[in-house]
C-alpha cells in the first residue's frame, strides 16, 4: 500500500521514466525470449536471411527518412512548443517525400540495387513499406516521451512486440519459406500500428509541406548523415559483407552470435541513460572529480557483464540456437569486448554532445566505418566470416580511441583542464578485458574452470554491492 502512495506522489516525469525502462525491458525480453524458438525453427540459411534484411532495412532507414526522428525532432519540440503537430506533420511529410523519391530510383535501377542487397524485389518493397510508415510510430513515441504521456505508448509497443512472435511462429511453422515468413510477419506487425499512427499525425497536423520547417530539419540533420550512417555500417557492414564473401549460412550463424551481445548491450544502455543525464549535471556545477570516480566502477561493472557473457557463450549459444550454431560461440569474445568499448564511446560521446561538438564525433565515425569495410574485406576473404568480429572489435577500439582524444581536447578547450575521466585507469581495464576474453575463450573446452570464473565474478559484485546499491542511489535522485 506504501509502494501504491509513493508511486502516486512522484512527479509525472520520474513516473513516466520508471514506465519507459520497464517497457525497453519488456520488448527486448519478448525479443531475446522468443529468438531460441525462431533459431531451432529456421535453418541457419533462413535465419542468415532474416539477419540481412535487417541490415539493409537500417541502412535504407538512415537514406530515406535522415534519421528526423532523432534529436532534431527533440530540438523541433522545444523550439516550436506551441506547433508540435505541425511540426510532426511536415517532419513525417518530409520523411514520405524522400522516401517515395527513393522508391521511383528504385524502380529504374531495381536490377542492379537488388544485385549489391542480395535482396529479391519483393522483399525489397516489403523494405519500402515499412521505411514509408515507420516512421509514424517513431515520431509518436518521441512526442510522448517529450510530454510523459507514457501510459499510450507502453501499450502500443507492447503490443507491437506481442504480435512480432504471435504471428511470426505459427508463419515459420507453416511456410516453407521460413526466413522471409519471419521477416514478412514482423514487418506487419509494425506496419498495421504504424499505418494508423500515420493518419492520425497527418489528421492533426494537417500539414504536408512547410517551408520553415523542411528547412530547419535540413540544415539540422544533413551534416549527421555521414555520422548516422557510419555508425549504422560500423554495425552492420560484418553480416552484409559475410553474407556477400562466405554465404548466406555463415551471414546467419554470425547474425544469432551477434545477438546474443544484446544481453550486454541492454545493460549497458541501461547504465548510460541513467548516467548521462547525472553527467550533465555534474558537468553543469564543474563536480568533475564526482564524474571521475563513479565512471571508475561503472567501467568496471561494465568490463565485468562483457567478460561474464565470454565465459558462459558456449551455453547461451546452445540454448538459443542449438547445436547448427554451435560454432558461433568463437566469436562471443570479441563481440564482447567491442560491446565494452561502445560503452566507452558512450563515455567520451557525453562530453562531445554536451559541449555541442558535433563535427568530431562525424569525423570519428566516417574514420572508423571506412576503416571497418577495409578490414572485413581483406581479413573475411583471408581467413573467414569468424575474421568479422575481431575487426568489429579492433574497429571500436579505435572508435573509443578517437573519442577519447577528441573529448579530452574539447573538455580542454572549454575548462582549460584535462579530462574528467580517469583514462589511464580506462586504458588497463581495456587491455584486461581483451586478455581476459581471449584467454577464456581458449578453455571453452573446460566447463567447470569456467563456471568458477563465473563465481569469482558474483563475488566481486558482492564484494562491489555497496558502491554500486550508492551509484544508484544517486543516479535515481538525479
Amino acid at each position: 500500500m506504501n509502494l501504491f502512495k509513493s508511486y502516486n506522489k512522484m512527479p509525472t516525469p520520474i513516473r513516466a521514466s520508471i514506465w519507459f525502462v520497464v517497457s525497453s525491458i519488456l520488448q527486448k525480453g519478448i525479443a531475446f525470449l522468443t529468438m531460441p524458438v525462431f533459431a531451432r525453427l529456421m535453418t541457419k540459411g533462413q535465419f542468415g536471411q532474416y539477419t540481412i534484411y535487417n541490415s539493409w532495412l537500417e541502412i535504407f532507414t538512415i537514406f530515406a527518412t535522415l534519421n528526423l526522428f532523432y534529436g532534431v525532432y527533440n530540438n523541433a519540440l522545444t523550439k516550436y512548443p506551441d506547433d508540435r503537430d505541425v511540426v510532426t506533420s511536415s517532419f513525417q511529410a518530409l520523411c514520405t517525400t524522400i522516401t517515395l523519391g527513393l522508391f521511383f530510383v528504385y524502380c529504374a535501377l531495381h536490377v542492379y540495387i537488388n544485385r549489391i542487397t542480395g535482396m529479391t524485389t519483393l522483399m525489397t518493397l516489403l523494405l519500402f513499406v515499412q521505411v514509408l510508415f515507420i516512421p509514424a510510430f517513431r515520431f509518436w513515441a518521441v512526442k510522448q516521451r517529450y510530454e510523459y504521456k507514457f501510459k499510450k505508448l507502453v501499450i502500443l509497443s507492447l503490443l507491437v512486440s506481442l504480435l512480432t512472435p504471435l504471428l511470426g511462429i505459427p508463419a515459420v511453422l507453416l511456410f516453407e519459406e521460413k526466413g522471409y515468413a519471419k521477416i514478412i510477419t514482423g514487418a506487419i506487425a509494425q506496419i498495421v500500428v504504424a499505418v494508423v499512427l500515420y493518419i492520425v499525425i497527418f489528421k492533426r497536423g494537417k500539414t504536408f509541406y512547410n517551408k520553415s520547417y523542411w528547412k530547419f530539419a535540413l540544415a539540422f540533420n544533413l551534416p549527421l548523415i555521414p555520422h548516422y550512417l557510419s555508425s549504422t555500417v560500423l554495425n552492420q557492414s560484418d553480416r552484409l559483407m559475410i553474407n556477400e564473401i562466405c554465404g548466406v549460412e555463415k551471414a546467419g550463424i554470425y547474425g544469432l552470435a551477434y545477438t546474443i551481445g544484446a544481453i550486454a548491450i541492454i545493460m549497458n544502455e541501461a547504465v548510460m541513460n541513467s548516467y548521462t543525464p547525472y553527467t550533465y549535471q555534474k558537468m553543469k556545477v564543474g563536480a568533475f572529480s564526482d564524474i571521475r570516480k563513479n565512471t571508475r566502477y561503472l567501467v568496471v561493472l561494465v568490463a565485468i557483464i562483457s567478460i561474464a557473457l565470454v565465459t558462459l557463450g558456449p551455453e547461451i549459444i546452445l540454448i538459443i540456437g542449438g547445436d547448427q550454431y554451435k560454432e558461433g560461440m568463437w566469436i562471443i569474445a570479441p563481440i564482447a569486448a567491442s560491446i565494452f568499448f561502445r560503452f566507452l564511446y558512450g563515455l567520451y560521446g557525453n562530453i562531445e554532445f554536451y559541449y555541442e561538438e558535433n563535427y568530431f564525433i562525424m569525423i570519428a565515425s566516417v574514420i572508423t566505418a571506412i576503416l571497418n569495410i577495409v578490414t572485413n574485406y581483406i581479413f573475411i576473404n583471408m581467413y573467414g566470416y569468424l575474421a568479422a568480429g575481431y575487426t568489429t572489435l579492433g574497429c571500436f577500439a579505435i572508435y573509443a580511441l578517437a573519442h577519447c582524444i577528441f573529448s579530452s581536447y574539447i573538455f580542454k578547450k572549454h575548462t582549460g583542464q584535462k579530462t574528467p575521466y580517469d583514462n589511464s585507469f580506462i586504458l588497463f581495464t581495456s587491455i584486461t578485458v581483451i586478455i581476459l576474453c581471449i584467454a577464456i575463450m581458449a578453455i571453452y573446452n573446460f566447463p567447470y574452470l569456467r563456471y568458477g570464473i563465473v563465481l569469482l565474478f558474483a563475488i566481486s559484485l558482492i564484494i562491489m554491492r555497496k558502491k554500486i546499491v550508492e551509484i544508484v542511489k544517486l543516479l535515481r535522485q538525479k
